[in-house]
């Protein structure tokens, strides 16, 4: 390939030394060469800048004077390098990348013009298990989304999925390369949600305007997930977020004849699940519940969001969800993801 379109990495950093060394050195690997590094840390504690400061001289380094989330976190980086870079890649720290990840990347968002969005395939960090190959709606009715494939062994991944680009709901921002005109076209990563759905929150703002979301499965990454353990508190906080920026999410980007169909409906759902909750935790329950009650208080802020996505809007809702790799509303897959998101949660919360 001979492009010269220039890359901005953004690696957005919480306390995240013992993976930094891994990820920059891989993405230092890259075929593609027409590429600057940019570390954004949420004022972590564990050295990391200092680490990235004393071994890679050549990252540019953005330290936040505090914890800004992932939304705000990865805003500081776009807003400094979106005029001056063609595409931009946001990174978790704890993946590493193949050395032909940015190359493939760059060429799927040249190959097909409505692309603003490309994913990685995304394999585990042993590289024998799927953890995503972009995002897919799961369930629309109960609020349930995941990886595309997740969980699928690399080598039965099904083969029309293995060579070829194609389309998915969301890109999911553990390793996804944008265009950098999409952030000016439809906007940047929502700042009030601090954590969960602000790529799915954006993908779909991107389908409804008429853009495109690709997973191209030779753009491959490795991730070691979750490498920070979660503090009960914490974990209380994300459950309680979840609930906000799901609902959050509904309201601005469906049009007004489906939002009245499916919010009823996904509120019930998910105050219903919230239920067995109780069994590990009653503060997990009251805490879901609690942020389908944000939800509801937020609505006056989030209604000019809602008016610029629906004055945005190109396609349809149904012709946005036929973007979607697989059935819209799956009990399959929601039970698979059930019984294990259980066990995690018992073993944060009974530690």
């Amino acid at each position: 390939m001979t492009s010269s379109e220039s890359v901005a990495l953004l690696i957005l950093s919480y306390d995240s030394k013992p993976f930094l060394r891994d990820c920059i050195t891989s993405l230092l690997g890259q075929t593609y060469q027409d590429f600057q590094i940019f570390l954004i840390d949420n004022h972590s504690i564990d050295g990391s800048v200092e680490l990235v400061r004393h071994e890679f001289s050549q990252v540019n380094i953005i330290a936040n004077p505090e914890n800004y989330g992932f939304g705000r976190g990865f805003n500081e980086g776009i807003r400094l390098v979106q005029s001056k870079f063609d595409y931009i890649g946001l990174l978790n720290p704890d993946i590493k990348a193949d050395p032909r990840w940015l190359e493939e990347s760059v060429n799927t968002l040249m190959e097909f013009p409505q692309a603003q969005i490309c994913n990685s395939l995304v394999l585990n960090w042993d590289g024998n298990v799927v953890e995503n190959a972009g995002g897919a709606i799961l369930n629309l009715a109960a609020g349930v989304f995941g990886g595309f494939l997740s969980g699928t062994p690399r080598m039965e991944i099904p083969q029309q999925y293995k060579k070829r680009a194609f389309p998915v709901f969301f890109g999911i921002a553990n390793a996804i390369v944008i265009k950098a005109q999409a952030f000016a076209k439809y906007g940047l990563l929502d700042e009030n949600y601090f954590m969960y759905f602000e790529d799915i929150d954006l993908s779909w703002r991107i389908l409804t305007g008429g853009g495109q979301v690709y997973c191209n499965p030779q753009a491959v990454v490795f991730h070691y997930g979750h490498g920070a353990k979660k503090s009960k508190e914490i974990s209380l906080l994300l459950r309680e977020r979840t609930e906000t920026n799901l609902l959050s999410t509904y309201f601005k980007n469906l049009s007004l004849p489906t939002l009245i169909l499916m919010l009823p409906l996904v509120v019930i759902v998910r105050s219903v699940v919230s239920l067995p909750y109780v069994l590990i935790s009653p503060r997990l329950t009251w805490r879901k519940l609690k942020g389908i009650a944000s939800f509801f208080l937020s609505v006056p802020s989030l209604y000019p969001q809602r008016q610029v996505a629906q004055r945005n809007r190109i396609l349809g809702d149904w012709a946005v969800f036929a973007s979607n790799p697989g059935p819209l509303f799956s009990f399959y897959e929601v039970a698979k993801l059930a019984f294990p998101w259980f066990r995690v949660m018992a073993k944060i919360h009974r530690d």
